[in-house]
């Protein structure tokens, strides 16, 4: 190791419900109806929201929070999400 930070596995999990949940409150209509999965407006959100999270974790990769390796793992999550959500299309 570098002696470089890592993130806490709590910390990423801890973003990735907040953006989650998020997406699900802006989702919403005044009336309370939440988007699905399946719907465009969702994914198109979501999709958003990934690309967000994606320049966090760069960001925080260069400010020296978190290593090479950590961001090579978000980034994998982050895009196995998103070929989930293309493929639904």
């Amino acid at each position: 190791m570098t002696g470089q930070p890592r993130l806490r596995p709590q910390a990423g999990a801890a973003r990735l419900n907040r953006a989650t949940w998020r997406v699900r409150r802006i989702s919403g209509s005044p009336a309370g109806r939440k988007f699905t999965r399946g719907q465009p407006a969702f994914t198109r959100l979501r999709l958003e929201t990934l690309a967000a999270e994606r320049a966090v974790y760069v960001s925080a990769r260069d400010s020296g929070e978190i290593n090479d390796d950590v961001l090579r793992r978000v980034l994998r999550e982050l895009d196995l999400e998103q070929a989930r959500l293309v493929s639904r299309d």
